[in-house]
Order: C-alpha cells, then structure tokens, then sequence
C-alpha cells in the first residue's frame, strides 16, 4: 500500500526543480524547504518587492520557481544558489588587477 509521504511531491514542477530533486535520490523536500514570494521578500529584507519578483519570474529570470494552481513556491535551495551567483567583486578590487 502506497502512503502519501511514499508519493513523490508536486512533480509537474515546471522549471524541473523537484523532478531532479526525486530522479537524483536527493533527499526530498519538506515544507520547510519551500519559500512563498514573501518569505523571498522577507529573507532579502525588502530589497526586492513582490512585483520584481513577479516580473522576474516573467522573464524568466531569478530564482527557479514552482507554480501549483495559482500559488507560486521558491525552494529554499534555489534561492540561496540563486543569490550566490548574484555576488559580484567590489570595483575596488577589480579596478587592481
């Protein structure tokens, strides 16, 4: 008998997210691991607002994103690579070499 923590969850992720997450034996996500847009907001202390994040999701830009029905879910994971990726050199140090 198949219980519903044996069924892998929201698997029609359409950025492919959680699918890698289960075909790589990844440890799978709890409901802690998924960020709503404003806990995104909240973590970067409002240096983004829900309509950037919005118009990034548009684009096709920022951090992978989950969408289920209307409600739209960030992983934990993708944010924090997401935003190291986003750390540039200060000029100073550029402007050195």
């Amino acid at each position: 008998m198949t219980t519903f923590t044996d069924q892998p969850r929201f698997t029609g992720c359409p950025c492919g997210t959680t699918k890698a997450y289960i075909e790589t034996g990844a440890p799978s996500l709890g409901v802690e691991d998924w960020l709503t847009p404003e806990d995104v907001v909240a973590l970067l202390r409002g240096a983004l607002s829900l309509g950037t994040l919005r118009n990034y999701r548009s684009a096709r830009v920022g951090p992978a994103y989950i969408r289920i029905g209307r409600a739209v879910f960030y992983p934990r994971a993708e944010v924090s690579a997401w935003l190291a990726e986003q750390v540039r050199e200060s000029e100073a140090r550029w402007n050195d070499r």
